[in-house]
């Protein structure tokens, strides 16, 4: 068996083309090492270019920053916003039709920065923190709605902070077999990213859970992820890995085995319920919604 090992941005560089929306990585701000290229699984099927689903209709949502697959409220996108905007969810068709606008009461959009889908609910990643100075963060919950007239949510704050001090992130996603809640640093110039975990078991609202490390992936500037049915999916501007899952299907040994790769990147991105897509979109006016089968 040969090891294959190439570079992620070049491959699909190659595989995307010229896309007059696709995100560019900002330049690095302090020098440093660049990532290793991630070891590619031989077995992984070969890698397809991605195609436009949709246009993001409502030039008010010109920040987008998360997004995850609707499961109850079935065929929709829910996406939310960067930090600064309303504190609210919205549900886009596939087309990228707003379908549903929905208040989180009780919450605050200090950065929001991902979605996350575990146990019929929604969790939002209030994790940004471009200037590392953040004490606590917070994540909030609500259950997804399933009428596309609903307006409103009622959530549950998650107070929370790290183990070795403030970090910033903006790629989250939540293991439901474990109970456990996942956040991917976003840094430059190291060859990798930090994978933080903390239990939601026995979390209650008031107290503040730890965030400890426990993984870390070949990937920089880390912009989202999630987790489903084909692995777990980790995306930068440029570039996505997919991690099957590991025998014991488990968080960690699967983090720590090789990947695939799949032609999309962006601010968001989001597993299809049945594992054998991805989409994704981002900031901007107008964006694409991108699709690419893994």
């Amino acid at each position: 068996m040969v090891l294959v090992v190439v570079s992620a941005s070049s491959l699909v560089a190659c595989t995307n083309g010229a896309v007059d929306d696709q995100p560019r990585p900002p330049s690095s701000p302090t020098p440093g090492p660049s990532a290793p290229p991630p070891a590619v699984d031989p077995s992984c099927a070969p890698v397809v270019e991605n195609i436009v689903k949709g246009t993001v209709m409502d030039p008010a949502l010109d920040e987008i920053s998360g997004m995850v697959v609707g499961h109850r409220m079935h065929g929709v996108l829910w996406v939310e916003e960067d930090s600064g905007n309303d504190a609210a969810v919205y549900a886009l068709e596939p087309t990228g039709e707003v379908v549903a606008d929905v208040t989180v009461d009780g919450a605050t959009n200090v950065d929001w920065e991902d979605l996350a889908w575990a146990r019929g609910r929604l969790w939002v990643g209030d994790i940004g923190d471009n200037e590392r100075e953040r004490s606590e963060i917070q994540v909030y919950s609500f259950r997804e709605p399933d009428d596309r007239d609903a307006t409103s949510v009622d959530a549950t704050t998650l107070r929370l902070r790290y183990e070795d001090g403030p970090h910033d992130a903006e790629a989250m996603f939540i293991d439901p077999r474990d109970e456990r809640l996942y956040l991917v640093e976003k840094q430059f110039g190291q060859p990798g990213s930090a994978v933080y975990a903390v239990s939601l078991r026995g979390l209650v609202p008031g107290e503040v859970g730890v965030l400890r490390l426990v993984a870390r992936v070949p990937l920089p500037a880390v912009t989202a992820a999630d987790l489903g049915p084909a692995g777990i999916a980790v995306g930068s501007y440029l570039t996505t890995l997919v991690f099957p899952w590991s025998d014991d299907r488990t968080v960690v040994s699967t983090l720590e085995a090789m990947a695939c790769l799949a032609s999309i990147g962006d601010e968001a991105i989001a597993m299809t319920q049945d594992g054998g897509a991805l989409y994704s979109t981002g900031e901007g006016v107008g964006r694409s919604i991108r699709y690419v089968e893994i």
